[in-house]
């Protein structure tokens, strides 16, 4: 707004805090509202020009109309025109360093806005790493390594079920692939009594003794 009654003087005088607050507000809103109006094509990029502009609109501002200098005289008005002129080079300091600001603020506010978003690249997630480990119900089953032979392949099983196995057992587990006839172990399917109880590792011993063919695609057998 520009000065131009006796009110705009008396809360407009730079020698108040008020009046300071109201000086720059104005240069802050009419910095804006050029740049506004302007961008993209016709705004002021060079501090310089941008200061020159400020000093222009600040005297359009603080320019008083006929009708008040032919009132300079009255008492009731004189003593804001004078605190006014005392003051006007600290207002216009104040006017032009906020409009000079606030105008770069905003011209760099709409070049962020008018720039195109990037958008994120998907970052590539490592690949998960296969584990050979397993736990259930408190008990830990690990394949620690895995034996391959013209005749068969053998599975290491790591058992560690704490409570129940005497520490970590390590079962192996043979599946044949050819057709030829080993003498393995009991198969892992069949060791069982007849009451239904399955056996512990001693009686799966004790039934090794007997033979039985094996085939290429038969059962797994704990291997000896």
């Amino acid at each position: 707004m520009e000065l131009s009654t006796e009110s705009d003087l008396r809360y407009y005088l730079p020698d108040t805090s008020n009046g300071r607050s109201r000086i720059m507000n104005d240069a802050k809103q009419k910095a804006q509202s050029l740049v506004q109006t302007d961008y993209p094509y016709a705004i002021y990029r060079e501090r310089q020009d941008i200061s020159r502009v400020a000093d222009q609109t600040f005297q359009k501002y603080s320019t008083l109309p006929d009708f008040i200098k032919r009132l300079e005289k009255d008492g009731y008005l004189h003593e804001y025109l004078d605190r006014w002129k005392a003051n006007v080079v600290e207002a216009k300091r104040l006017y032009t360093s906020t409009f000079i600001a606030s105008y770069l603020e905003t011209v760099a506010a709409r070049d962020e806005a008018a720039r195109p978003k990037v958008q994120p690249q998907p970052q590539p997630q490592p690949a998960a790493t296969p584990s050979n480990t397993a736990t259930l119900q408190g008990a830990t089953f690990t394949i620690r390594k895995i034996e391959t032979s013209a005749d068969e392949i053998v599975y290491y099983l790591e058992i560690n079920h704490p409570g129940v196995t005497d520490g970590v057992e390590v079962l192996p587990l043979a599946y044949p692939i050819s057709n030829s006839s080993p003498l393995p172990s009991a198969s892992f399917s069949d060791v069982a009594t007849s009451s239904g109880r399955v056996m512990a590792s001693s009686d799966a011993v004790e039934a090794r003794g007997s033979q039985f063919s094996v085939k290429k695609g038969s059962k797994f057998y704990i291997k000896k």
